[in-house]
């Protein structure tokens, strides 16, 4: 019973000593933004979409059903919103380890691991669906990999150079898609570059007509949470991180 005793205070001891270094205190909101998008994604929108067949309730529900293709609705904002979360917490994670010590070629280690990782299990999940092996880089898994290790590389560059990075990213993809349009525009469904990419390379388009190169669009996201990250690291007070 006394060895019981011992080992439960001294497990109380390791928490507390945890809690109390600052290295390993909590952004709460971090922590509640990334619950939120979480909630939204595992419950379907809260469910709200059911609320469609309900007339008075037409306008709630609608936010919670992807825009067929032109406009914007609430839901089309969770996934682009999850890209931005993991560029959040990278400054923070990254930043707790060289803090510890650990070197750029560690870091650089840890987080080309990291989307290897994530690359091979999208290919797992996306031929499991497809019941056959099929690689792609159109899956969320596989474009947060793509831009982690992106965002990774020119977050060590002088704050200026990264923001020239994001500019570079944006107009290189859009320019992209005005320098090959299709036939009846830059942007239609199946006419734009990257559709017409995917059908090349794939055979095919994705459901939610999702491209491969979206993943230069969503490095630019997850930059800006890289530096949504940096704020929340400073040392500003509340409210000047807020405005």
């Amino acid at each position: 019973m006394q060895a019981l005793d011992s080992a439960v205070a001294k497990s109380e001891n390791r928490a507390e000593a945890f809690a109390e270094n600052p290295l390993n205190k909590r952004v709460l909101s971090l922590d509640a933004f990334r619950g939120l998008i979480i909630i939204l994604l595992v419950s379907d929108g809260l469910g709200f979409r059911a609320l469609y067949k309900y007339p008075f309730f037409h306008g709630i529900a609608a936010q919670f059903i992807h825009s067929d293709w032109v406009g914007t609705d609430f839901y089309d904002v969770i996934a682009p919103a999850f890209v931005f979360m993991v560029g959040m917490a990278m400054p923070d994670a990254l930043g707790r380890r060289v803090e510890r010590g650990v070197t750029f070629r560690s870091n650089l280690s840890h987080v080309t691991l990291r989307a290897l990782r994530l690359l091979v299990l999208s290919q797992i999940l996306i031929s499991i669906e497809a019941n056959k092996p099929h690689f792609q880089m159109h899956n969320i898994l596989s474009q947060i990999a793509v831009g982690y290790f992106l965002c990774f590389l020119i977050m060590q560059l002088k704050f200026s150079y990264q923001v020239v990075c994001a500019v570079v990213l944006l107009a290189a993809h859009s320019a992209l898609f005005f320098l090959f349009p299709g036939i009846d525009g830059a942007f239609t469904k199946m006419g734009n570059i990257g559709a017409v990419m995917d059908r090349a390379l794939m055979g095919y388009n994705y459901e939610s007509w999702t491209t491969n190169f979206n993943m230069v669009s969503y490095t630019a996201s997850m930059l800006f949470g890289v530096w949504a990250g940096y704020l929340l690291r400073s040392n500003r007070t509340r409210s000047a991180k807020l405005m």
